[in-house]
């Protein structure tokens, strides 16, 4: 429960607390014994410590239970108040069922205002002021009631917030993940390449698997680099610096690349979208190694932009499914666009088509 509805609640219960304990000052105890004056010290003992266990539990956020029949004697305490005493006492009941009310389990709660309710209502039938002690009765039970319902909500959306912060945890998790995937799928694959094209050629041209390892140490590094930018959120995967990374990967690996070196400025989340589609379709281009030629071509269209990665891979690898192409998916989703996967003409196909707001076009 936040601070301020707290402080509410408690200033809420001792104010009608007080209020149902103002006949204490106008009690007149001509022709009382002392029996009469024991049973009523006994009887306000039983209420006030009931509304006090009320008072702590609210302002911990706490459900009552252990200490129901404390509860159950401090609502009855109050009934015997009124028989025994007099209608002065009247509005006891409803302070002492309405306060249980803001600490029991919703059903408890009610309950006890009900039956609550109807010993008021058969008590006050037998008084001549009947209509004021209904009133003042309904009264406090209507300000518990509202304050109760006030309490539920704010507890509900307290808990909606910690759901919703956890939901943003468990996004930002996935998103690492995600990014972690991309970045050390690409980055291993071609350590991968960069590694067996050293140890083919180091018995005849050490030289030439010198450089190899220099290139594997290189990307080896800037994996390092890119997994910490990761963690700490600060990795952007811009489009031109893909594109150009795709080529040398490529043609190092043997794939005759074509690649649109004419790429128009585009807004800065479809820039880095289209950087990650076109870092993760590299990547299964070199993993599955049966490329001999690649593309990559970028295009403004009247009302977007559309990002075609294209290979002349015949492997097994058609499905339009995967973790890789299912990162991909949800990045191009995310910004409103649509990633289509083909195999069409003995090429395998990435489609990324992204509308442009106007202001950007």
């Amino acid at each position: 429960m936040a601070g301020g509805t707290r402080s509410l609640a408690v200033a809420l219960v001792v104010a009608c607390t007080a209020y149902a304990l103002t006949p204490l000052a106008s009690t007149d105890s001509t022709g009382s014994t002392a029996g009469d004056h024991v049973l009523l010290a006994v009887l306000l003992l039983i209420f006030v410590a009931t509304i006090s266990a009320c008072v702590w539990a609210a302002s911990r956020d706490r459900v009552v239970t252990h200490g129901k029949w404390l509860l159950i004697a401090g609502q009855y305490s109050a009934v015997a108040l009124w028989g025994v005493f007099g209608p002065a006492w009247s509005t006891l009941p409803a302070v002492a069922a309405g306060a249980g009310l803001l600490v029991w389990p919703a059903r408890t709660g009610y309950t006890v205002c009900g039956v609550t309710a109807f010993i008021t209502v058969y008590l006050a039938a037998q008084e001549s002021d009947v209509i004021d002690i209904l009133g003042r009765a309904f009264i406090v039970l209507v300000v518990f009631v509202a304050l109760s319902t006030a309490l539920e909500l704010r507890k509900e959306l307290e808990l909606n917030a910690h759901r919703t912060a956890r939901l943003a945890v468990a996004a930002g998790q996935d998103r690492i993940y995600r990014d972690l995937h991309d970045i050390l799928g690409r980055s291993l694959t071609v350590i991968a390449i960069q590694s067996d094209t050293a140890a083919t050629v180091a018995e005849t041209d050490s030289a030439a698997a010198q450089d190899q390892m220099r290139r594997v140490n290189t990307v080896a590094r800037e994996a390092i680099s890119d997994m910490r930018s990761i963690v700490r959120g600060h990795r952007h995967a811009g489009l031109a610096s893909e594109v150009q990374i795709a080529r040398d990967l490529l043609s190092t690996s043997g794939v005759d690349a074509d690649v649109d070196d004419s790429i128009e400025a585009l807004p800065p989340e479809i820039d880095d979208v289209f950087g990650w589609v076109v870092r993760e379709s590299v990547t299964n281009i070199l993993r599955h190694g049966r490329s001999t030629h690649a593309s990559i071509t970028v295009q403004r269209t009247s009302d977007g932009a559309r990002l075609e990665v294209l290979n002349d891979h015949r492997g097994r690898n058609s499905r339009g499914s995967g973790s890789g192409i299912d990162g991909m998916r949800e990045r191009v989703d995310a910004i409103g666009g649509t990633l289509e996967v083909r195999r069409q003409g003995g090429c395998f196909t990435v489609v990324a088509s992204v509308p442009v707001k106007e202001e950007h076009r």
